[in-house]
Order: C-alpha cells, then sequence, then structure tokens
C-alpha cells in the first residue's frame, strides 16, 4: 500500500531528521502552534509532511533577485 506524500504521517524523530534540525525544535513549533500535529493516542504523535513542507520559507536572496530584475 502507497501512500500519498501530502498525507504521509511523520513522527517528531522522522520530521526532525528530515529538517536537520533536534526533536526539541520540533517539539517547541508544536507547542508554539508553528507547526500542527495530530494525536493518533495519549502520547502518538504524527506531523503531516506536507505541513513541514508549508512551514520552510524561502530566504530573502530570492527577493533581493527580483528586485534587481526591476
Amino acid at each position: 500500500m502507497m501512500i500519498e506524500t501530502e498525507t504521509d504521517l511523520l513522527t517528531i524523530s522522522e520530521a526532525a531528521k528530515l529538517l536537520k534540525i533536534s526533536t526539541v525544535t520540533i517539539q517547541r513549533w508544536l507547542k508554539q502552534g508553528r507547526l500542527p500535529a495530530y494525536h493518533l493516542g495519549p502520547r502518538c504523535i504524527r506531523i503531516l509532511r506536507s505541513d513541514m513542507a508549508a512551514l520552510l520559507t524561502p530566504t530573502r536572496k530570492e527577493e533581493e533577485e527580483s528586485m534587481q530584475e526591476e
């Protein structure tokens, strides 16, 4: 059975490895509400891969390049 990328659920540890950050940072983002999560039980938390992608923002370099073109 294949799961689509949009509905791919990750653990906190898997999400941290994917973004190359610590699990503490992921937990902080969850607590702050920056990253939505889904509880599958009292201690089982999962994060959608698409929610993590939405969290990422491009750097300012792209904005500067578009300003130089004008």
